[in-house]
């Protein structure tokens, strides 16, 4: 067994924290060709720790309340800082915005993540099961996935981001507020056991 294997999984979330401020320090000034660089490799590497924590957790069987509390903070840091800065004057240019995020898409799912957040917090302090849903894991995989892309076309291939961009925040925007739904239902029915 490795010297504190139980740890390892915990470890690995709490470096997303770092490595998303680092992504939101070279991704703040706007597009750059050295900084945007940097901040996608910190992405990456954020998001591999995501990837890997809880894999590594279910496999050791050292899956931790503070493991339930940390990971799903961590996620959202990332992707929601990443999702503000993205959507800030940085990324805009007088013809509008170059990442194709928009200040009401980063609003929209803002309020997806502040409900789900809320709605977890109160159902299972009575008691109730309100882990991840398959759809949620799904928008995590989308977001990890298409907001690092739009860095990169907009460093490399600008001409593809102006046709892309916006459809790709648009499309991570619907799924996101649909996964959003997807925990509304699950929170109907949770609140019907409590007051069974």
């Amino acid at each position: 067994m490795i010297p504190n294997q139980k740890n390892i999984p915990n470890a690995l979330t709490v470096a997303r924290l770092p490595l998303a401020a680092a992504t939101f320090g070279c991704w703040a000034v706007g597009p750059d060709p050295i900084l945007s660089w940097l901040g996608l490799a910190a992405f990456l590497l954020a998001a591999l720790t995501d990837a890997l924590d809880g894999h590594l957790a279910r496999r050791w069987g050292v899956e931790s309340l503070i493991g339930r509390i940390l990971d799903p903070f961590a996620d959202k840091v990332l992707i929601l800082g990443t999702v503000v800065i993205l959507a800030g004057p940085t990324w805009h240019n007088e013809a509008g915005s170059i990442s194709g995020w928009t200040p009401v898409m980063a609003v929209l799912v803002l309020a997806r993540e502040l409900f789900v957040t809320s709605a977890r917090a109160i159902l299972e302090a009575e008691g109730v099961d309100y882990r991840a849903r398959a759809i949620g894991k799904w928008k995590m995989v989308l977001q990890s996935a298409c907001l690092p892309a739009v860095v990169l076309l907009v460093t490399v291939a600008p001409e593809i981001a102006e046709q892309c961009a916006t459809p790709m925040a648009w499309g991570v925007t619907i799924v996101t507020v649909l996964s959003g739904l997807d925990y509304v239902s699950a929170m109907r029915k949770g609140l019907r056991e409590v007051s069974a």
